[in-house]
């Protein structure tokens, strides 16, 4: 996996601050300006930490990424991309999938509607491109259970919109109880948090957060058991670009 001068060699310096430190503030200033460098780094440490749990890491770059979650405290992260790649069987998955289709159809559903209501909300003469606040008032994103190497869900909200459902899919049936929801930041950061309530046929849970309250960048959403949140159940990533 070494490859001195390539981009996956910078990535891996920068999360365990090994950059110079002019030349790791630069890069973290061009993450928050570039979407698509920030959404390479993102699928770099899923990789990486994937590629941990799975043993195919020389020794001193195991040792490197045990220090990256260490230094983070995203420790748990290790153990459950090991539960993740030790039950991403394609039969697993097929069989797990429907939980949760019925929920997807629902949000897509949601989605189309709001776009047709925009569209129907703007005079045929217009040239505006903003849709009306009422149309773009809320939003709604949803988001399946995976493994640390797949790809985040890449969300751009639309102009104006205020508040956002992120609908958290499940990918298999939850003891009913109280589940604690955790939105993270890609350096770990916690920046929202909410207990939910699961019913026993529930096949998504959700979270309201605000749309100012996130900044573009990559996130993840973990989900565990209120009454033990290191014991993970799921976790979710995304990437929010910045409004056109």
């Amino acid at each position: 996996m070494e490859n001195p001068g390539s981009q996956d060699d910078l990535f891996r310096r920068y999360l365990t601050r090994g950059l110079p430190e002019a030349e790791q503030a630069g890069l973290a200033d061009r993450l928050l300006r570039d979407a698509e460098l920030s959404d390479e780094l993102g699928e770099f440490e899923a990789e990486w930490i994937d590629a941990r749990a799975r043993g195919e890491l020389s020794h001193a770059e195991a040792a490197q990424v045990d220090a990256y979650l260490a230094q983070t405290g995203q420790q748990h992260r290790l153990a459950t991309a090991r539960r993740f790649a030790a039950a991403s069987s394609p039969a697993r998955r097929r069989t797990r999938m429907p939980l949760w289709l019925a929920a997807a159809a629902a949000v897509i559903i949601g989605i189309m509607a709001w776009r047709w209501t925009a569209r129907v909300a703007t005079p045929p003469t217009s040239v505006a491109t903003t849709p009306s606040p009422a149309a773009a008032q809320a939003f709604a994103v949803l988001l399946a259970p995976g493994t640390r190497s797949d790809e985040p869900r890449r969300v751009m909200l639309p102009p104006g919109t205020q508040e956002v459902e992120w609908k958290l899919a499940l990918d298999a049936p939850l003891p009913p109880g109280e589940y604690s929801i955790r939105v993270q930041s890609q350096a770990g950061q916690t920046v929202a948090s909410r207990t939910v309530t699961a019913a026993a046929d529930a096949t998504s849970l959700s979270i309201h957060l605000l749309a100012r309250d996130l900044a573009p960048g990559s996130y993840r959403i973990l989900l565990a058991p209120a009454a033990n949140p290191d014991d993970l159940v799921n976790a979710y990533t995304f990437v929010l670009h910045a409004a056109p």
